[in-house]
């Protein structure tokens, strides 16, 4: 089971202080503008693809994972732009979700997350070792992996996009991966907008809601997209919501629902008040 330890993202630089955020928020000054508005603005399937694959890793199959957080927006027109402080706030929102998986994979002891450049170039990387000692791996054999558990689900994944076989067929001699896809497709906006729609601040929000179909409203490929997509992102954000909910209130205290499974999906999450 997961520790009652409740993670919060990291506040180095919040979508608020971005530029492009900014000045979407100024072109519409009669309009609510956050997270979920910004996605609808500028969301596409790719990017939240690809985006979750470096968020959530296989761990419990892989050893090892290394990410070059500087590449993950490489392509964003705006990159050069970007001040430390937002590649710092996505390398610590990595070394959060890799640590909420890897506590509930594995003993502690048996992983480590290491950074490189703080103030230059940051990449982080997680490294499992399974086979330390014998005792280890009696422990292992205890407490280890959790078969099934807090894994993404498998309706449809970065591989099943049309817009990603095209990506994969244009370069037949490179292994195309989420971080590839990541380099090529990323911008800071929506990085920072989907952090918010997986993580909202449910110590300051009784309740939250989220419209799965316009997360992705203004891709130019929507059309290719099936219902299975949408369904991958709810099941998605019910488990990241699930995961913070967990960690702040006992199970009688909130809950999650999706409706509209087959057609126009939407989930929400409510916390009752506590009375006395």
């Amino acid at each position: 089971m997961l520790k009652k330890r409740h993670y919060k993202l990291p506040t180095q630089y919040v979508l608020e202080q971005l530029p492009q955020f900014i000045a979407f928020r100024e072109a519409n000054p009669t309009r609510k503008v956050d997270e979920l508005s910004a996605m609808v603005m500028f969301g596409r399937a790719i990017n939240w693809l690809s985006c979750l694959e470096i968020l959530w890793q296989p761990f419990d199959r892989e050893n090892f994972c290394l990410q070059f957080v500087s590449h993950i927006v490489y392509n964003d027109p705006l990159n050069t732009h970007l001040p430390i402080e937002f590649f710092r706030q996505i390398g610590l929102s990595l070394e959060m979700f890799w640590t909420l998986q890897l506590e509930n994979l594995y003993p502690e002891g048996l992983w480590w997350i290491e950074w490189e450049g703080w103030d230059y170039d940051i990449a982080i990387q997680a490294t499992i070792e399974r086979h330390q000692t014998l005792s280890a791996n009696l422990e292992l054999g205890k407490k280890g992996v959790i078969k099934g558990a807090l894994r993404l689900p498998n309706l449809y994944a970065l591989r099943d996009l049309p817009e990603f076989q095209e990506f994969q067929l244009y370069n037949p001699h490179n292994e195309i991966d989420e971080s590839q896809t990541a380099i090529m497709f990323g911008r800071a906006i929506h990085w920072l907008a989907m952090l918010n729609i997986l993580w909202p601040d449910f110590e300051q929000k009784n309740n939250y809601q989220v419209w799965v179909k316009y997360l992705v409203w203004n891709d130019p490929r929507k059309a290719e997209l099936s219902q299975a997509f949408y369904q991958q992102l709810a099941l998605t954000l019910k488990m990241f919501w699930a995961l913070q909910l967990e960690s702040l209130r006992s199970i009688e205290e909130w809950v999650i629902r999706i409706d509209g499974w087959e057609d126009e999906i939407v989930i929400s999450a409510e916390i009752m008040e506590r009375r006395g």
